[in-house]
């Protein structure tokens, strides 16, 4: 039985054990961090933001995990496989970057001599100012207006562990963002103004060691805006999957699904996904597999982040939709941090 939340509650007790896990399409878990019974290096928090327009994607992440602060721009065409990475990783200073509740307003930033990053939201309208000076390709320089509207519906789910009662992964996704962008990187200018992605806010203590499958989509279908929200492996959800429609701005919830996967093969084998209910099936055709790797003192971390193009169908109200080689992407991370 899955738990819709329907009113504002806190996801840990004053013991620090995680309570309230469920769904809801819009935010109202108060992550209320002081109760958190954990050592600050076992904690996660992070913004992650991510946009395409025809074969570019563009990727931005402020966050903390064990004993670091992490700070990153991707910028990379799935076509050409051109890819440009700018990262900056430091020891981590508790308290010196506070992480909110994602819908509130909050000004996080990160700024030296050659490495500046701030994410800026204001009510939901986010802004991202990027610079940095680079060995390879001197100066490079991101200015990122994001586009969003609170009343849209998106998946907030608490998820619980089995492991502990202490642990848990509060996540925020919304999939509806529009995004105008102008990216410089040494000589190379690129004005964007169609830009379409989502936005992922996870805050959490969790094991050690675990392994997760995630696949978003943001797209439209027959002028109507369409998105997806999927995947399974992380966590106890038995509470709330983490798989949703998005159509015209309005979650739907869906139960288990069925994922044939070959992840020897990701980056060439198609994936097929079906709703056990018949509401929702597609068919994934790899494009460009993202790998990254992390290896640095314990944290161990290995994400094939493959882009697709998707063609299916969804039904809405007993009407069916056909969708054919729309973009999205699928990945399959094993984390050691």
């Amino acid at each position: 039985m899955l738990n819709k939340i329907t009113k504002k509650v806190d996801i840990l007790d004053n013991n620090g054990v995680c309570i309230n896990p469920g769904y809801c399409f819009k935010y109202l878990f108060n992550y209320n961090r002081e109760n958190i019974k954990a050592r600050e290096s076992r904690i996660k928090e992070w913004e992650f933001y991510q946009f395409i327009e025809d074969d570019y994607v563009m990727q931005f992440t402020i966050g903390y995990a064990s004993i670091f602060d992490s700070y990153s721009f991707n910028f990379f065409n799935i076509k050409t496989g051109v890819k440009y990475e700018f990262g900056k990783l430091r020891l981590h200073k508790k308290g010196e970057i506070i992480y909110p509740n994602p819908e509130e307003s909050f000004n996080l930033s990160y700024s030296s001599k050659k490495f500046n990053i701030c994410f800026k939201n204001d009510n939901g309208k986010r802004h991202i100012i990027f610079n940095t000076i680079n060995k390879r390709y001197g100066n490079v320089s991101a200015n990122v207006f994001i586009n969003g509207d609170l009343k849209n519906e998106k998946m907030c789910i608490l998820t619980p562990f089995k492991e502990s009662k202490y642990q848990f992964y509060l996540n925020y996704k919304e999939n509806y963002y529009d995004c105008v962008a102008d990216i410089n990187i040494g000589k190379e200018k690129y004005e964007f103004k169609n830009l379409k992605g989502l936005v992922d806010s996870g805050r959490g203590y969790w094991p050690f060691k675990q392994d997760w499958v995630w696949s978003s989509l943001t797209n439209s279908i027959d002028g109507h805006d369409f998105g997806w929200n999927l995947g399974f492996g992380f966590g106890d959800l038995s509470h709330a999957t983490e798989n949703m429609i998005f159509f015209d701005h309005k979650g739907i919830q869906l139960g288990e699904l069925d994922f044939e996967i070959d992840f020897e093969n990701q980056s060439t084998k198609p994936i097929l996904i079906k709703d056990k209910n018949g509401i929702f099936e597609a068919k994934l055709e790899p494009i460009f597999d993202n790998y990254t790797e992390t290896n640095f003192i314990w944290i161990r971390n290995k994400c094939h982040q493959v882009f697709y193009k998707a063609s299916g169908y969804v039904l809405i109200n007993n009407k069916k939709y056909n969708f054919k080689n729309i973009k999205c992407f699928l990945e399959h991370a094993k984390n050691r941090w």
